[in-house]
């Protein structure tokens, strides 16, 4: 059983069964405290899916809140000011 940290994402592992880790060269098995340290500070890559998630949230409050400006009359129907 080894320790392993991951080179990209920082996450440590304590005790695992180090053939599941030597293949991928992701991982450093038992690595130094100089390693350790500096790989947790990695930032973690950004996932794809959550960005997508975040800009569909997004749209759909703006798209809330042009229904309520249509809703007090301050836009028509097409989005545009009413005067």
């Amino acid at each position: 059983m080894s320790d392993v940290i991951n080179k990209v994402t920082g996450q440590f592992l304590k005790s695992v069964h180090t053939p599941y880790y030597s293949s991928n060269s992701d991982w450093i098995i038992n690595p130094t405290q100089v390693q350790i340290d500096t790989y947790k500070s990695v930032p973690p890559p950004p996932d794809p899916d959550a960005i997508e998630k975040e800009r569909l949230i997004e749209l759909k409050k703006r798209e809330i809140a042009i229904d309520a400006l249509k809703l007090d009359g301050v836009l028509d129907s097409k989005g545009e000011l009413i005067k």
